[in-house]
């Protein structure tokens, strides 16, 4: 009598990736979807072609592109670390507000709109 022995394969999580439409790419990205367009089309006066931008793919039979959304989060992870790196002043960390002007700044411009008020009302001399 022969034995079979059947192995089962290690179970490795796979990784799911999702597709995600236009839509859902411009809430993610800080610019519009002319931007998006932009970015994708490698001509050489286009100052806003960017070669890293990930590029959309198209399911079969489908007319709107998709992208992947693990692609989408490591292009914005990475060129907000080059944006920090580059030495420019970001914004503040999400949930901090940025200062308000102080009321030397708020008098200046009242004081400067007081003095336009006054000579519109002086009467004129002919």
């Amino acid at each position: 009598m022969t034995t079979i022995t059947i192995q089962q394969a290690p179970s490795t999580p796979v990784a799911k990736r999702r597709a995600i439409r236009m839509q859902r790419l411009l809430e993610k990205v800080p610019f519009g979807r002319s931007t998006v367009y932009a970015k994708l089309n490698d001509a050489l006066d286009n100052r806003y072609a960017d070669s890293t931008f990930p590029k959309p793919f198209y399911a079969p039979k489908c007319r709107f592109p998709l992208w992947w959304e693990d692609e989408v989060d490591a292009w914005l992870a990475a060129a907000e670390a080059s944006f920090r790196d580059s030495g420019h002043i970001a914004l503040p960390p999400k949930g901090k507000k940025l200062k308000e002007p102080g009321p030397a700044v708020a008098t200046a411009k009242a004081s400067h709109l007081m003095e336009d008020l006054k000579a519109d009302d002086a009467p004129s001399t002919v």
